[in-house]
């Protein structure tokens, strides 16, 4: 099941990244860029996106959530159970939500096949924003 996340999930929802943080992402990035980062994820840093209309989407368990920044543009996905589909069911359910033509999402490196595999492609070369490298991808 997939529901839009309350106010009250945030601070499971910033637990989550955290741990997917350290697992999978904390290896490939500087210190600077694992500062930004972990900052963009912090409890407070949620709390202000869900204030500004951010929309979360999370599945029963809390174990995968995706953060729409707009309706158009996917902010975070996290999933802590790899290959249960997990991400994959938020990407679907976000697509079939979605109230524009395209859906676009900031991937970092270790994620740009994963993207790919679910139909996004890629709409820029590599850019680095506070030592955050990403990739710009688009799935209309």
């Amino acid at each position: 099941m997939i529901r839009e996340a309350k106010y009250e999930d945030l601070e499971a929802i910033s637990l989550l990244m955290h741990e997917v943080f350290e697992l999978k992402m904390r290896a490939f990035y500087s210190i600077e860029a694992q500062n930004a980062f972990l900052n963009q994820i912090s409890l407070s840093s949620l709390q202000e996106s869900y204030k500004a209309k951010n929309i979360f989407y999370i599945n029963e368990n809390i174990s995968a959530v995706l953060e729409f920044e707009t309706y158009s543009h996917i902010a975070f996905l996290f999933s802590r159970e790899e290959n249960r589909g997990n991400a994959k069911a938020l990407c679907e359910y976000a697509f079939t939500h979605k109230k524009s033509e395209a859906l676009t999402v900031c991937a970092f490196e270790n994620a740009i096949n994963y993207y790919e595999k679910i139909g996004f492609k890629k709409v820029s070369n590599e850019i680095v924003l506070e030592g955050i490298n990403f990739t710009i991808m688009e799935r209309k």
